[in-house]
């Protein structure tokens, strides 16, 4: 009977014991202050472990040499460091920047996740000054009509580089020379063609390159316009050379056709006009009106 009671003792001894044991075990579970069992829960939308950062980007140079944009195409990233070897830097998504002139230099893209986890890539970008072309570029003649005309400036006028051939008349007045104005982009003088006028612009351009892409720029404005006109419009065209008006449409190579508004009244807006010069190598330079006063100021010849 004794040894039975101490059986039983023994049992209930290594009972509680367990149970104190797996109290305390749970009890160290739910305490999140145990160092030991504690963990870092990660950022919204990071997964540092499964998807850590790759830095990427694409390299693009614009029209001007010197100045490069950089498209950012990391993954798994959220923040950014560009460094572009010249001393500058930024911290945009994508970058860009101007080089201070030729040279190598290594650009550098740090990405990095909410979880501090980086990566870098570094590019080497040489910078070159491209080749001159070899596309021929025509000289306009008094392209800002500063001469004036023969009033205005005795030792020149503007206008002679401006004028049709003397069989070009555009309403049978045979008076095609452009008028001369202080109204004025740039001083001292624009040209100008009347309300309703027969006067037009002319100029021949020799020397172009064919199947060449060209950029034509020039500034205008309408002026005063009486309460009982409607909007007049300006065109500026490149056509081949003609003898005729009437020849005007069907030698027309490229033409743009300016409505006048309240944007446009009494205020220079700048014009564009792109055209390719196709097979020819001479193209002129032709500008009209139709009701309104207009005038026109610092043509400028580009290759595209």
């Amino acid at each position: 009977m004794k040894n039975k009671l101490k059986i039983i003792t023994t049992f209930h001894r290594s009972i509680s014991m367990s149970l104190m044991v797996l109290t305390l075990f749970l009890m160290s579970s739910c305490d999140p202050s145990l160092s030991g069992l504690e963990y870092d829960l990660p950022e919204t939308n990071s997964k540092a472990d499964e998807n850590p950062p790759e830095a990427n980007f694409l390299i693009s140079v614009t029209k001007n040499y010197l100045a490069y944009t950089f498209a950012n195409s990391s993954t798994s990233s959220t923040d950014y460091i560009w460094d572009y070897g010249d001393g500058n830097t930024s911290t945009g998504v994508d970058g860009s920047n101007t080089f201070p002139g030729e040279g190598t230099y290594v650009v550098t893209l740090t990405a990095t996740d909410k979880l501090g986890v980086s990566s870098t890539k570094s590019v080497e970008v040489i910078v070159v000054m491209p080749p001159v072309s070899d596309k021929l570029l025509p000289i306009i003649q008094e392209p800002g009509f500063d001469l004036g005309d023969a009033n205005g400036a005795p030792d020149g006028d503007s206008r002679l580089a401006w004028t049709a051939p003397s069989t070009m008349d555009k309403i049978g007045t045979n008076n095609p020379l452009i008028a001369i104005t202080s109204t004025n982009l740039s001083e001292p003088w624009a040209a100008k063609i009347d309300v309703d006028s027969d006067r037009f612009g002319y100029q021949e351009l020799s020397e172009m390159s064919p199947n060449t892409d060209y950029v034509l720029t020039f500034w205008y404005r309408f002026n005063d316009k009486t309460a009982d006109q409607t909007d007049g419009s300006l065109r500026v065209s490149m056509i081949k050379p003609i003898t005729l008006y009437s020849e005007l449409a069907t030698n027309t190579v490229a033409s743009i056709t300016i409505n006048g508004s309240a944007d446009n009244e009494k205020t220079w807006t700048k014009g564009t006009l792109e055209f390719n010069s196709g097979t020819t190598t001479t193209l002129v330079i032709f500008f009209d009106n139709e009701v309104e006063e207009i005038a026109l100021d610092n043509f400028d010849l580009a290759i595209k």
